[in-house]
């Protein structure tokens, strides 16, 4: 096994002449992602995405570079938002969306070598997705549909409400493109709404998804490719489709039939399905003959991945009968063609993992990447002994990874806290890595914090958190600290390269003077299921506990100052943080953002996921009024003397905005300094780009003012020192 090469950035003082990170210097930087190795082999693409705050301005360009590094080439320069890049199946194009002059998102292709872009469709309410058929000739595409008639003449005299009861599809219908002809041919009507299509490997059938009407379970439609026929559903099951996947040999389809888990909570508004109990079933696409595969329905089971040989299948699912147990785990299963099952990897953890799974050239493997402790791996499963087997080691972060159609060569992106992310190549199956990329090279010139990961004890448990320290750190000085909590909670803190995150600018706190550790207190994910169910009807309890072990630990290492210490975190992290503050008053700043600090305010909207409430203690508020108060943040505000900067999109689709205002009214009322940002139609994270920059830009001059005594700060004329 060989490491990742790596190409670690210079840990170099502001003194020997790097320039500081300043928060418009981080929203510069450019984001990599959509990196996908070309079926021969001989490219990889990329795209860098970055925003203009002046502006309020998203955009992304797309990339390519040749899988040996000798040559890069910018592919897209319009300022516009590409979105699902991808290779044509014979790697002669690279196709992506792009909005067209009246900014609805086309189908358009370039050449890997450069050129002016084809724009191959003209949908007039623009295309939401699209596949390429196996010899690249022609292109399906889902194309956007006006409201129905029905629909126009409801609104025209009801008027437009939001109601669970009046909620209406959105429309889409299914075309073909011939890139010969540039004709174009429609396969559904409007009125249907095509989901997951899918070539068939022979180019001649298009596989979708589809329910025929409001409350009716979706079934697999084919649809012939040159139109002959309309559409048919191939399945009738009472509980409905949830996924497909062709055989490579094009005469089968194996497809999961599943029944939704009916949530113990109630999300009545644009809710998420959640996978209950599914089996697995054999479809003969010729005959239209389906066969159960499997005896068992498996919870949780969402996909099937075919092997090359076309003979095994692989999913990802818990035991049968596990469906209310919350300490199972998923199992690695492999299915054959006559129903036999095999569990793999057992007592392997694929929360947070099995991304990509993929049958190896010989399939004899099962690839897939999977979180370990603070990072991401490659790892292989033996298909015949079961066993796993690290294909990569270390605590790096791999993501986005692809596999050429031979399987000799992968592309990924490998970075961690010192180490800028960058695009590798890979030779298989031994896996020989080199960087072919150095993205962003001017952040060289900005003296970075490093990162390091430590452990420390927490009741009996070994806790790990990532601690970023000032660029010229001096271990004989003393450091405000910040702890960032992170989101979930069932999330983590990885050993990745983040100039911010969750909302926090880290490394213009690092440039700041300050320390910061983000711990993965119990609770949080890819250490093993024990220790993240050990804060089970605990919130704000063991997980409090640890998150404090943090500091304490880093105090005893003397370079931290006690007097000046911050807590800051999102999401759950903005759950942690108000219930910290009202358990201990060592913290003089806190700041937390699309929190909960009222578990009642949860159930406020239609939509929320109130379900971690519900898993943790089960009862709804008009249930158990009693444990709602007991367990909120909220009605212990009395408690509270830190001061307190407050942040909520005004969407939030997942933590209402109402406890976000009731945490401030109530700091309000007993005199804590307290603000209350609220921003117009963002969601759960901050994404507009100006209001981005004033979200990192607010957090910095918080915690100057309360911890460094800046007096120059936005914050200055609602809190002007005391006389």
């Amino acid at each position: 096994m060989r490491r990742l090469l790596s190409v670690a950035l210079a840990v170099t003082s502001v003194a020997a002449g790097l320039e500081k990170w300043t928060v418009d210097r981080i929203l510069q930087v450019r984001q990599v992602g959509d990196v996908a190795i070309s079926p021969d082999g001989r490219y990889v693409l990329y795209s860098l995405s970055g925003s203009v705050p002046a502006e309020n301005r998203q955009y992304s360009d797309l990339y390519v570079v040749a899988s040996d590094g000798s040559a890069t080439r910018q592919l897209t320069r319009d300022d516009a938002k590409e979105e699902s890049p991808r290779w044509t199946p014979d790697s002669r194009l690279v196709s992506y969306l792009a909005p067209d002059a009246q900014g609805k998102p086309q189908v358009r292709s370039v050449a890997p070598t450069g050129g002016a872009p084809t724009q191959w469709t003209s949908s007039p309410q623009g295309v939401r997705s699209y596949g390429w058929s196996p010899d690249g000739s022609r292109v399906w595409y889902a194309a956007s549909e006006p409201k129905s008639n029905e629909q126009v003449a409801h609104e025209k005299e009801w008027g437009v409400v939001i109601s669970p009861e009046e909620e209406w599809p959105e429309r889409a219908s299914l075309w073909v493109l011939d890139t010969a002809t540039r004709q174009t041919r429609r396969l559904t009507d409007g009125r249907l709404a095509p989901g997951s299509p899918e070539w068939s490997p022979d180019g001649r059938t298009i596989a979708f998804l589809h329910a025929e009407g409001p409350g009716r379970p979706q079934q697999l439609h084919l649809a012939a490719a040159d139109g002959a026929g309309p559409p048919r559903a191939v399945t009738h099951s009472a509980i409905g489709v949830n996924s497909f996947a062709w055989s490579p040999q094009s005469a089968q389809i194996a497809y999961v039939e599943g029944r939704e888990d009916p949530p113990p909570y109630a999300n009545y508004f644009r809710r998420q399905v959640f996978l209950g109990r599914g089996s697995v079933w054999w479809l003969d696409a010729t005959s239209g003959r389906a066969t159960r595969l499997t005896r068992q329905e498996y919870p949780g089971l969402a996909r099937v991945v075919w092997s090359r040989g076309g003979k095994k299948l692989t999913f990802l699912a818990k035991p049968p009968g596990s469906q209310n147990d919350r300490r199972a785990l998923e199992v690695m299963h492999i299915l054959t063609l006559d129903g036999e099952v095999r569990t793999v990897a057992p007592g392997f953890d694929f929360l947070r993992g099995g991304i990509g799974s993929t049958w190896s050239k010989d399939d004899r493997e099962i690839w897939f990447l999977n979180g370990e402790r603070m990072g991401y791996n490659i790892f292989a499963v033996d298909a015949g002994s079961g066993a796993v087997r690290y294909v990569t080691t270390g605590q790096d972060c791999l993501s986005e990874v692809s596999y050429t159609r031979d399987f000799s060569r992968a592309a990924f992106v490998s970075e961690n806290a010192n180490t800028k992310p960058d695009v590798y190549v890979a030779t298989l199956p031994e896996w020989r890595a080199a960087r072919i990329t150095d993205l962003n090279p001017e952040v060289r010139q900005y003296a970075h914090g490093p990162g390091e990961i430590i452990r420390y004890s927490s009741e009996g448990r070994q806790i790990e958190a990532l601690l970023v320290k000032p660029p010229d750190f001096d271990p004989s000085r003393k450091y405000p600290l910040l702890l960032i909590l992170h989101g979930g909670p069932t999330w983590y803190k990885k050993n990745d390269w983040r100039l911010h995150w969750e909302q926090q600018p880290i490394q213009v706190y690092a440039a700041e003077g300050y320390c910061l550790v983000f711990p993965n207190v119990r609770g949080s994910a890819d250490y093993g299921p024990e220790f993240r169910q050990a804060n089970y009807r605990d919130l704000g309890g063991g997980d409090f506990r640890d998150a404090m072990a943090a500091v304490d630990y880093l105090v005893g290492q003397g370079f931290v100052d006690e007097n000046r210490l911050g807590v800051a975190g999102w999401s759950y992290g903005g759950f942690l943080t108000p219930a910290a503050i009202t358990q201990t008053d060592r913290f003089k700043a806190a700041q937390f953002g699309a929190g909960i600090p009222s578990f009642e305010a949860m159930y406020s909207r239609l939509s929320t996921v109130e379900w971690i409430v519900h898993d943790n203690y089960g009862a709804r508020p008009w249930e158990d009024g009693g444990m709602h108060l007991r367990e909120s943040p909220l009605y212990s505000a009395h408690r509270v003397k830190t001061p307190t900067l407050i942040q909520h999109g005004e969407d939030d689709p997942r933590c209402p905005m109402g406890g976000a205002v009731l945490f401030y009214k109530a700091l309000k009322s007993y005199g804590v300094p307290a603000v209350l940002e609220i921003y117009p139609k963002e969601g759960h994270g901050i994404t507009g780009p100006l209001l981005k920059r004033r979200c990192l830009r607010r957090n910095l001059e918080w915690f100057n003012k309360w911890l460094k005594g800046d007096r120059t700060t936005s914050f200055e004329k609602p809190f002007p020192p005391a006389q």
